[in-house]
């Protein structure tokens, strides 16, 4: 591996677990107002499937600081989108010598690919949000398809364009990690094949599926964190 791209991906790295840890604080908690399966607001609202849900996710206690602490974790997002996917580049530089040039640039695709699609699912999420107030006619055609529908039609297509090319970033890799002697290195491989599992399930099981993706994917990335900073050169082949 090469550790000059590892350097950076620890710097980068410190800097992940700040915004996350942030994002964290500030992402609102839930109030029994989720879909079935979830646990987690910001990512029940990106799996978000139909106006019900939204109409049921905004019925909370105090609405306008429901929305604001969520408008707030959205735009802190865009930095920790651009982090996490530089990260990841970083860590498919660092293989560059034994990935051949089509599946570097697979992967290097894959790493913009969940730039771009999560940034505009961000932008989808803002429309949803600033958009709702449970009382207008855009909203209320609860059954006909409209203007705000089209927000979720959108959010759906580029919310799954983020996970898969994640999922398949870590699929690409985890051959590569299982040939290290590393303990910590064979688990990414061995969670990174479980993660593109997780999204198909997830896909096709609407609810806790994709709260155990996430949550697979967040403990993957630790996982690479940590593999970032304990890796000593003479581990890899």
């Amino acid at each position: 591996m090469q550790n000059s791209f590892l350097n950076w991906a620890k710097i980068i790295a410190v800097f992940i677990l700040i915004t996350a840890s942030v994002l964290l604080y500030i992402n609102p908690k839930t109030e029994n107002n989720l879909p079935p399966g979830f646990k987690t607001p910001i990512i029940a609202l990106e799996f978000i499937q139909n106006k019900q849900e939204i109409k049921a996710f905004f019925q909370v206690e105090n609405k306008a600081k429901y929305k604001a602490d969520l408008l707030l974790g959205n735009s802190i997002d865009y930095l920790f989108m651009t982090l996490y996917s530089i990260f990841l580049a970083c860590i498919v530089l660092s293989f560059k010598h034994q990935l051949t040039k089509i599946k570097m640039v697979l992967l290097l695709t894959l790493c913009v690919s969940m730039l771009l699609g999560d940034a505009f699912e961000n932008y989808q999420i803002y429309q949803l949000i600033t958009k709702f107030d449970g009382q207008s006619e855009l909203f209320n055609a609860i059954t006909s398809y409209n203007y705000y529908d089209i927000h979720i039609t959108w959010l759906k297509l580029f919310t799954w364009i983020k996970w898969f090319s994640i999922a398949l970033v870590f699929l690409i890799i985890a051959p590569h990690f299982l040939n290290i002697k590393n303990n910590v290195a064979k688990a990414i491989g061995l969670i990174g094949i479980s993660c593109f599992l997780l999204s198909i399930a997830a896909f096709l099981f609407h609810g806790v599926m994709n709260e155990l993706f996430a949550m697979t994917v967040s403990i993957e990335f630790v996982l690479l964190i940590i593999f970032c900073f304990t890796n000593k050169p003479t581990a890899s082949k």
